[in-house]
């Protein structure tokens, strides 16, 4: 990797490349209707939402969002599909552990699809619950958990 990624906090002016981010890894790894949810995030939760800069481009996203005092969830981690295969997801899911870790956090939740846990997994996370079609036809949700 040339550069480093940078992460920063997520603002209105990133709203646009975000959702280009989203369509970018869809239908791959999210359902269509997931589109409006994530809309809904950014619009509402966007103090839990980190973007990753590459190049000075917004390359990537990620959000941690207590459940309560003890766990995160992991919301909304995208990656640009120019980026991919960069080491950049890997960067994605330190920064989150880290920011886990300095929040005492004991876990972080993942809903993940069934495409997207393979990834998961190479970082500790187990898998609970799997449903199948849960995130629409073909898009199965399994639900992860990583212990810290």
């Amino acid at each position: 990797m040339d550069h480093p990624a940078l992460f920063r906090p997520y603002n209105q002016r990133d709203y646009a490349a975000c959702l280009a981010l989203f369509d970018q890894n869809c239908p791959k790894y999210f359902v269509e209707v997931e589109r409006q949810d994530y809309c809904a995030f950014l619009k509402g939760r966007s103090n839990d939402y980190q973007v990753m800069v590459f190049d000075n481009v917004l390359a990537g996203g990620v959000g941690l969002v207590a459940e309560n005092e003890m766990q995160g969830r992991i919301q909304w981690i995208l990656l640009s599909e120019t980026v991919q295969g960069k080491g950049l997801g890997r960067r994605l899911m330190e920064h989150v552990i880290s920011a886990a870790k300095r929040q005492k956090l004991s876990s972080i939740l993942i809903a993940a699809s069934h495409l997207s846990a393979p990834f998961f997994s190479h970082f500790g996370a187990q898998t609970g619950v799997f449903t199948e079609h849960g995130w629409g036809p073909g898009m199965h949700r399994v639900d992860m958990v990583i212990d810290l």
